[in-house]
């Protein structure tokens, strides 16, 4: 008599249900007191008015570089291209 399949599969099953389930993020315990510490903590730092306008000076500041590299590169591209198309278009027809 040969039952070696389904001994195997319960043995399976047996290592399957005996294994820590994966939980998601939603279903894992939060504790409320690491939130409200790390909440408390974020809320005990204030900036004056003054320190606040010049983060938003830099960062505007950020962002207009960053913009005007990209508008560049996309410029430079795009040269790039036509000269290319041209050169092309000189060549084969």
């Amino acid at each position: 008599m040969s039952f070696g399949g389904s001994v195997a599969a319960m043995i399976t099953s047996i290592k399957n249900n005996a294994r820590t389930k994966r939980k998601s993020y939603f279903e894992r315990d939060h504790s409320v007191s690491k939130q409200q510490t790390k909440l408390d903590k974020l809320l005990q730092k204030k900036a004056s008015p003054k320190q606040l306008k010049a983060i938003k000076d830099k960062i505007i500041q950020e962002n207009n570089k960053r913009n005007l590299r990209i508008i560049l590169s996309t410029l430079i591209i795009l040269i790039t291209i036509y000269f290319f198309l041209q050169w092309l278009w000189m060549k084969y027809f």
